[in-house]
């Protein structure tokens, strides 16, 4: 017995032949250990099903049709097939448990501290959540990190580059290929320049989360950019098992992952949703927008909730747009977006640590 990956297997000799068990997914629900159990001759797969592993009857019957499918040639009778099967099916939540077991773990005075996919939003292997209204730059904020994370750019950002996946749930890919062709330009690349991105409009996370999970391993990822988490697709986004069952699925990549979140209605300092949200992700932020005359937005992101990471200074950026789409991205100036300015809620002491943060040494005068 072994494991590859997240798949549990088990190899039985038939003289120059193999049978193979396969089991995947492996979790307990209140009936049962439940797992993707799959029955194969020399890796040309039988019969497979997702199914209790403790019912018999759900065993015998993937056995037999196993069985039925086997050369005339194999020696082996339906019997032993079923047998061995039960046996493989009798250690997979133990096998599964052995992987979670507590370790005698030390502390590592070698540890460099927290570091950053981008600073100081995106934490390496965490979780962020970027949260406001509809209508307010999410997505080419998005859009924006994802460039700047997948070559590298530090123009509004310290970033470490790697490979950046944009999963689009919610737009239609022309629309989404004519928004990287602007930003692009806007920060100074080839218009042509690639992001990877699986274009899936109307999908729920659940429905493509085995393949975010390949394109993952495929293409060494190491960072995830889902929009949005309004289609997660694990239930009710008010109900906390449904809400940990999505952060569970975002936390099980294994890499940096940043989601698009909408707020209530009445309220826009928090996301839709169970606080469960707030409870799972490492960095939450509140974008807020702010539209000026002549196609000007200004957009602040300000940290609402994070671990292990200090007092951080709003960053805001002005994004300017024709009618064609966006042209250009900066640093906004100071007092540009007064309203988005006077949202900081801070302490004098605060507001001078966000100062020096931002502009450096200072003196009183």
């Amino acid at each position: 017995m072994t494991w590859k990956d997240d798949i549990f297997i088990e190899e039985k000799s038939l003289g120059e032949d193999t049978l193979l068990f396969y089991a995947q997914d492996i979790h307990r629900e209140r009936t049962g250990v439940h797992a993707r159990l799959s029955i194969a001759f020399n890796k040309t797969v039988l019969a497979w099903d997702i199914m209790n592993a403790e019912r018999d009857a759900e065993r015998v019957r993937l056995a037999n049709r196993a069985h039925s499918r086997l050369s005339e040639n194999v020696e082996i009778t339906k019997e032993v097939l079923a047998h061995e099967f039960d046996t493989f099916c009798l250690h997979i939540w133990d096998e599964q448990l052995k992987r979670m077991a507590a370790e005698e773990m030390a502390g590592d005075p070698e540890y460099a501290g927290i570091s950053f996919v981008l600073e100081p939003f995106i934490v390496q292997e965490g979780g962020t959540i970027i949260f406001s209204p509809p209508g307010r730059g999410k997505s080419n904020i998005a859009i924006i990190m994802a460039v700047c994370v997948d070559h590298g750019l530090n123009h509004f950002w310290h970033t470490t580059k790697t490979k950046a996946l944009l999963v689009n749930l919610e737009r239609s890919r022309r629309s989404v290929r004519w928004r990287l062709t602007c930003i692009n330009e806007a920060l100074g690349l080839d218009p042509k320049n690639t992001l990877l991105t699986i274009n899936a409009r109307g999908k729920s996370i659940f429905e493509i989360q085995d393949r975010i999970k390949k394109d993952i391993k495929e293409h060494d990822v190491g960072l995830v950019i889902v929009d949005s988490m309004s289609r997660a697709g694990f239930g009710d986004l008010n109900e906390n098992l449904s809400v940990n069952r999505g952060m569970d699925a975002l936390n099980s990549w294994g890499v940096a992952w940043m989601a698009l979140a909408h707020t209530p209605r009445q309220d826009e300092t928090h996301v839709f949703g169970s606080v469960l949200h707030d409870a799972a992700a490492d960095v939450m932020v509140q974008l807020m927008g702010q539209h000026k005359e002549d196609g000007l937005l200004g957009v602040g992101l300000q940290i609402t909730k994070a671990n292990d990471i200090g007092p951080q200074p709003m960053s805001i950026l002005a994004l300017e747009f024709s009618q064609n789409g966006l042209t250009r991205v900066r640093k906004a100036k100071n007092g540009e977006f007064l309203e988005i300015e006077g949202q900081k809620k801070m302490s004098m002491e605060d507001a001078i640590k966000e100062y020096l943060l931002s502009e450096g040494k200072a003196t009183a005068t």
